[in-house]
């Protein structure tokens, strides 16, 4: 069993809706609706899921939505069917009142400041 990360933000899913065949949008939100750490655009967060019974691991997730409402990261997990058991974990067992943890958001790469028009284009979910 992995440990909790000390940095990890007790967080609660406000809400689960599926969004497309196989793919559940969550809302993730602080259990009093406090503001959340910022992110920015292509930012993902680790979830603590588990994988099988009494393993657990963190699961990198994109954030979608609007990075400046605060108080709530939104995912969307696709049901990965023959995957390693993160996905069909939070499928399976998360749904709206249920606490997660989360890693605070990370950006793999960084936009430059004063760089001029930006595209970002995404290409798919899993």
């Amino acid at each position: 069993m992995e440990p909790t990360d000390p940095n990890a933000l007790p967080l609660e899913v406000a809400a689960a809706s599926d969004v497309a065949a196989d793919i559940r949008e969550y809302v993730l939100r602080a259990h009093g609706g406090e503001d959340l750490p910022s992110f920015e655009p292509g930012a993902h967060i680790q979830l603590r899921v588990e994988t099988a019974p009494g393993v657990h691991a963190w699961r990198a997730y994109s954030l979608v939505g609007d990075p400046g409402a605060r108080t709530e990261y939104r995912i969307a997990v696709l049901h990965e069917k023959d995957g390693r058991g993160g996905s069909r974990f939070v499928h399976e067992q998360l749904g709206a009142g249920t606490s997660v943890q989360v890693l605070p958001p990370a950006s793999e790469f960084q936009l430059t400041p004063g760089a001029g028009h930006t595209v970002l284009i995404a290409g798919g979910i899993g």
